[in-house]
């Protein structure tokens, strides 16, 4: 009493773990020295909730000096945990809120209990009545405060702040969980989903199906019926013709090509005609015509009409920033939840939202609706959007509207669908109370409400999800958003219509007009050269612009002509941009000739010389004059001044025609008559790497154009070599600059920058790669070669151990399926010798145990003969059979792992750049320029990492440069070293390595293939006769011939029948392996039986 008396007011809690032990006098035991005691339970629901102290027996204990023992059981707390037996709380009074308008606490109750009118509160309701499930479970006792909000900010104010505030003890409601309120209070099981959203029918207006009535076809199935009736137009029109001059009674006039075609698309459209061939052939040709019409119309037509009923038009407003962007009104039902999200959400297009659809009208009384004003306008104004929480709507929406209605309905989220869980205080004095008997019992009552389908009944009742859309024996009504393509289409087809009526009337007053200027199609602009001159303007108005071409004519004569000529010369302007023509009326040749010798006139200058002939003048009325084709191949390269006469024209004063040629010029194009550069000297710059570029240019040359060790320089002299080729079919003289390097940077410096940039050389003989940055100074005539740069390694031995290779052949389930046949077969192997030797007595003189046949069964699979064979024929029958099983599985095994192992070697698992970068392999590379630039300026994180593991690690970096020939016979020799170098040295690996050597090696590629391109210089006005004549040395084979010499684009690895394949360690390692552990098993088996015998002899 004295204990009970204590502890009735001390503050215990549902978890408190207190035990009562008191000494038992009643009990007497055989030994003096043990003493019995008994402990009692003790706990309290909730000292300041109401609960009272519970004090209960649950045990007896023995003790001596040395252990206490359980004797037995007093009560029934041994069969239930803890909580278990105290899951009841009838003496504790907690503290519930409620939400709620305020009344008359019996009428919200009434209300909150009540079962009508699911849009009003839905979510209130349904989580107090899923509470009050849980008031029964616990068969405790409940105090209510009632609250007409949630919170006024994230945590205070409203149920939620009573709950952090600890007025309350748990909140009716289920609610949000966010970062902030988990710091003071804790979530115990979700209840319900939270779902706010954004809901219109969709606006007449606003989604005009334009392609609805050409969707039922494809594009090519349009086209193709588009030329069926264009080819059915023109046979209709061949057969009126054909019954007008050849059956004359049949017809009195021919229908014209557009009056045919009218009546073709007048059939497609199921219109009939009044124009229909007479003859029997001609109606055949209209007959099949109304045809395919009919049955294109009836596709047409079914297919059209599934769309339309197919289901409503929808809007293409899909998200939140689609409605913000949209020109729709919106209203919102006034929740304090919506409220609170509007004002602190930080995403973008809430924030738009805010400022395009509520800020400008949030002092008007057009933005906030209840939920059943709000539905309802939705509902008569298409294109009003209501925001609103879909528990409260939904229940509102299937009340009052049609079915069809429901079906026009968009739905657009207006924040992300949440759960919603109940909680419970984090902190409460009594919070262990609350906690573990909410969330370790209350958690698995609700858990056990949710089994029993209680929750899902009142889930189905209040919480609504989706609106289900039954568009069964439904009117669909065609609105505008089908028909105003069509009007469009018709009001078009008329403006195009008129238009064209009009441009026929304006056309006949039109027609003689074009014909007299037809034939003087050219748009002219003239000029008085004597006073445009003296503008300063004069060039820049008329001769930079950005046409392809433009046609200069000048009067020779004229005061101020040899100003101008010799301005557009200063200006470099007699290029392929301009056809000049320079009439002479006075034929002063040799003037002319003179006066243009020292001219810029270039090797693709269009200029023509004019010139009246006093020797072939006709009459009064006809005048002929004489065509020079006037051109230099380059003044700065050596070019002379060429002129040849071209051809005689003859002229009137309404049109010219051709008297005579003069020359064979017209024969070829102009590029034909100027291809020979005989007169020019052009310089090539080249690249040479391996040699000193100091040494005389007999040497270099030589070194250039020899045939012999293909893997240095290779591209160089590739070049080189075409363009010595290209120098004999032109017929010029080069001169040579020799560099070092393609390129300093990308443009500048080197062979590069010496073509593009600086423009002091007219080729390169060696081709590079084409760039953007490059585009801008030089240009690609040709391509000449592909650049490929890659790492070779063989495989390393010890690299790939393929211990799975011996099982391979077989997969698991054929494995375990094979030693269980095998095992089987050894058992009745020991079956038939036991019956041979107790019932036939035919057979040995001892029965041979089970691990005996087992033997003989396994080795007969390993093509192993045993001397121990079953006498008897039905034994021996068996013994054929497992002979024939393990014959052919070994056949199909031995056959799969010789194809394994023959078929290809084995090959490494790097194939990037990456992964080799990532590996423990060396590295070493050839010392070419461009290797040096690519690891120095490519931005790939493989690249930069492959430098700075493989290069920069090392104690001697310039180690890794070492010649082809030395690093490819290192490959060979060293497997695992990896080598870097260009293709052109494929011919180095042929030369020292054997077949079974070029198939063990692994290619990765160091950076990206490429074309190779002859460049230019981007203003050379040798482009095409240079293209064409290198086009000619590809059509003569001569390219090849060089291609096939110094390049070879890949290794060929040639295992023909007799070729060597070596199995290396990567095979028979796994061999050795397992014979290793074999023998050490075998041994230990060895000597588990010498000491099981031992064992044997000492007990017997």
């Amino acid at each position: 009493m004295a204990f009970q008396n204590t502890f009735q007011h001390l503050n215990l809690s549902v978890d408190t773990d207190v035990n009562y032990v008191i000494k038992n006098t009643t009990t007497t035991f055989v030994e003096p020295s043990s003493t019995s005691f008994i402990v009692y339970d003790v706990y309290n629901n909730g000292f300041q909730i109401g609960g009272s102290l519970n004090i209960t027996v649950d045990y007896e204990v023995e003790c001596n000096s040395l252990v206490c023992l359980k004797c037995k059981y007093l009560s029934n707390l041994h069969m239930r945990l803890l909580y278990g037996n105290r899951e009841r709380l009838p003496d504790a009074m907690m503290r519930v809120t409620r939400f709620d308008l305020k009344a008359p606490p019996s009428e919200i109750n009434a209300f909150l209990s009540s079962q009508r009118d699911f849009y009003i509160d839905p979510l209130v309701r349904f989580g107090f009545q899923v509470l009050l499930l849980l008031q029964d479970s616990l068969y405790t006792k409940f105090s209510l405060q009632y609250f007409d909000k949630w919170t006024d900010a994230e945590y205070t104010g409203g149920a939620i702040g009573a709950l952090v505030n600890h007025t309350v003890d748990l909140v009716s409601a289920p609610f949000v969980m966010t970062p902030l309120r988990f710091q003071f209070i804790t979530p115990i099981a979700p209840t319900g989903d939270f779902r706010s959203v954004c809901m219109f029918r969709t606006p007449r207006n606003s989604g005009i199906k334009g392609g609805v009535f050409v969707e039922p076809f494809s594009t090519k199935v349009w086209i193709y019926f588009g030329v069926i009736l264009a080819l059915a137009a023109l046979l209709l029109w061949f057969t009126f013709l054909v019954e007008y001059y050849k059956m004359g009674k049949h017809s009195t006039f021919i229908p014209s090509f557009l009056t045919t075609c009218l009546i073709s698309i007048g059939s497609a459209c199921a219109q009939s005609s009044y124009l229909l061939p007479g003859s029997i052939g001609g109606r055949f040709v209209f007959i099949t015509l109304m045809l395919i019409s009919f049955i294109m119309l009836n596709y047409y037509t079914s297919v059209v009409v599934s769309i339309l009923l197919g289901s409503p038009v929808k809007s293409n407003i899909k998200t939140m920033s689609d409605l913000a962007d949209s020109n729709l009104d919106v209203g919102l039902e006034p929740l304090p939840f919506t409220y609170s999200y509007l004002n602190s959400s930080t995403l973008p297009e809430v924030k738009r939202f805010v400022k395009r659809k509520v800020v400008p009208k949030i002092h008007t009384n057009n933005l906030w609706f209840s939920a059943q004003e709000g539905i309802m306008r939705m509902r008569n104004r298409p294109g009003f959007v209501f925001v609103f929480e879909v528990s409260t709507g939904y229940n509102l929406i299937e009340r009052t509207y049609e079915a069809s209605e429901i079906c026009d309905l968009n739905e657009v989220l207006f924040r992300p669908d949440t759960q919603l869980v109940t909680h419970l205080h984090r902190n409460s004095s009594y919070r262990e109370i609350v906690r573990l008997k909410l969330v370790l019992f209350t958690f698995d009552i609700i858990l056990r409400i949710i089994e029993t389908g209680v929750h899902a009944k009142h889930r189905r009742q209040w919480v609504r999800t989706h609106l289900d859309c039954l568009t069964n024996n439904l009117i669909v009504h065609v609105g505008l958003e089908y028909t105003a393509s069509l009007f469009i289409m018709l009001l078009v087809g008329y403006i195009l219509v008129l238009l064209i009526f009009i441009t026929e009337l304006l056309w006949n007053p039109q027609l003689q007009l074009r014909r007299m200027t037809s034939n003087y199609g050219i748009y002219m602009q003239n000029i008085n050269a004597n006073y445009a001159i003296a503008d300063h303007d004069f060039i820049k108005r008329y001769f930079q612009h950005q046409r392809s071409s433009m046609g200069v004519f000048i009067d020779f004569n004229c005061w101020q002509s040899g100003a101008l000529l010799n301005k557009a010369n200063d200006l470099k302007l007699f290029d392929h941009h301009y056809r000049w023509l320079i009439y002479d009326e006075m034929s002063n040749i040799m003037k002319f000739k003179n006066f243009v010798s020292n001219f810029n006139l270039f090797i693709d200058t269009d200029l023509t010389y004019a010139m009246l002939s006093d020797e072939h003048i006709n009459s009064s009325k006809n005048s002929t004059f004489l065509l020079y084709d006037v051109y230099n191949k380059g003044q700065k390269w050596g070019g002379r001044l060429n002129m040849t006469a071209d051809h005689a024209v003859t002229c009137s004063h309404t049109n010219c025609h051709l008297h005579q040629y003069l020359s064979t010029l017209h024969q070829r194009s102009k590029s034909g008559n100027r291809e020979r550069l005989s007169d020019i000297t052009l310089t090539v710059c080249t690249v040479v790497t391996r040699k000193p570029i100091n040494l005389p240019e007999e040497v270099l040359i030589g070194y250039l154009m020899s045939q012999n060790n293909t893997h240095i320089d290779g591209l160089p002299r590739f070049g080189f070599q075409v363009l010595m080729v290209l120098k004999d079919i032109l017929g010029s003289n080069f001169s040579y600059q020799f560099k070092e390097t393609w390129s300093v940077t990308e443009t500048t410096g080197g062979c590069i920058g010496a073509v593009g940039y600086e423009h002091s050389a007219d080729l390169l003989s060696t081709p590079f790669l084409f760039t953007e940055k490059r585009s801008l100074y030089s240009r690609p005539i040709l391509r000449n070669g592909h650049f490929r740069s890659i790492c070779i390694f063989r495989t390393p031995r010890k690299a790939d151990l393929k211990t799975g290779v011996f099982m391979e052949p077989f997969s698991v389930a054929v494995w375990i399926l094979f030693a269980i046949i095998l095992g089987l077969i050894g058992v009745l192997l020991r079956f038939i010798f036991l019956v041979e030797h107790n019932k036939m007595k035919i057979s040995l003189t001892y029965v041979p145990s089970l691990l005996t046949t087992c033997l003989m069964s396994f080795s007969t699979a390993c093509v192993q003969s045993s001397q121990l064979i079953p006498s008897s024929f039905g034994g021996r029958l068996t013994f054929i059979c497992l002979s024939l099983l393990t014959f052919i599985m070994y056949n199909y095994y031995t056959s799969i792992v010789v194809s394994t192992l023959l078929g290809a070697p084995v090959k490494s698992d790097i194939k990037t750049i990456g992964q080799l970068a990532d590996s423990n392999l060396e590295v070493a590379m050839e010392p070419l320029p461009y290797n040096a630039a690519y690891l120095n300026f490519s931005k790939l994180p493989e690249i930069k990492r492959f430098v700075k593991r493989k290069i920069e690690s090392k104690s001697n970096p310039g180690s890794v440069w070492i010649p082809a020939e030395e690093g490819i016979l290192r490959v060979r020799d060293e497997p695992g070293f990896v080598y870097i170098f260009e293709a052109f040295s494929f011919g180095l690996v042929e030369r020292y390595y054997d077949a079974h050597e070029i198939c063990d090696l692994n290619e990765v590629l160091f950076r990206p293939p490429a074309d190779l391109h002859t460049h230019v210089n981007r203003n050379s006005t040798f482009i095409e006769i240079l293209r064409w004549r290198l086009v000619r040395i590809f059509e003569t084979g001569i390219y090849s011939k060089f291609h096939r010499h110094w390049i070879n684009s890949r290794l060929n690895c040639y295992l023909g029948n007799n070729a060597l394949v070596q199995v290396g360690l990567e095979y028979t390692a796994p061999l050795f392996a397992m014979l290793f552990c074999s023998y050490i098993l075998v041994l230990i088996v060895i000597l588990l039986e010498i000491l099981w015998k031992h064992f044997e002899r000492r007990a017997a």
